[in-house]
């Protein structure tokens, strides 16, 4: 329905298999917002999506024409990362498509830009656990902010320290990386 909600991407990232996936499948939840304040969260209906893993992170919600997307990060089998694209109708995500690039090696978080345009972080410089410490121990400056536009990924921003959370002002005109 068109009713308020507040949607939350949710997983236990705790628990890892033997292969080093996590171990649990994540979620994607939704909340009504009732006099002002979050409700009970409820869980989405995923549609025609394949059985790839689904450990979702960063997401970003955009209205195009009468529909309204949601790209989600998802993180998979140790470092092979990409980003889904669903449509969501009531209570379900129609899966839509996958992006995948080499360009995000460490995926934290997305801002859609349009309904074929984002930006993603990578929180550190590569995917290793070692990389990650270095980096925080020496605040190097190995993070990017990868741009997908038309089919095209570039890197947009580069040499900043731990890429976080995005945002694109209203008007489109400015553009934030924590």
């Amino acid at each position: 329905g068109d009713s308020a909600r507040l949607i939350v991407s949710s997983q236990e990232r705790r628990k890892m298999d033997p292969a080093g996936e996590m171990a649990e499948p994540g979620g994607i939840f939704y909340m009504p917002i009732i006099a002002g304040n979050p409700g009970i969260p409820e869980l989405f209906e995923i549609r025609d999506r394949d059985e790839m893993p689904f450990h979702p992170h960063g997401i970003s919600l955009i209205k195009s024409g009468n529909e309204t997307l949601l790209f989600v990060v998802n993180h998979f089998i140790a470092g092979n990362h990409s980003v889904e694209l669903f449509q969501i109708k009531d209570n379900a995500l129609i899966f839509k498509r996958r992006f995948r690039s080499e360009l995000m090696n460490s995926p934290n978080d997305i801002v859609a830009a349009g309904p074929e345009e984002f930006y993603v972080s990578n929180d550190k410089g590569s995917s290793g656990g070692l990389s990650l410490l270095t980096e925080m121990v020496f605040s190097l400056r190995w993070s990017t902010v990868v741009h997908y536009r038309a089919g095209v990924w570039d890197v947009a921003v580069r040499d900043i320290a731990f890429a976080n959370g995005l945002a694109i002002s209203k008007n489109g005109r400015s553009f934030y990386a924590a």
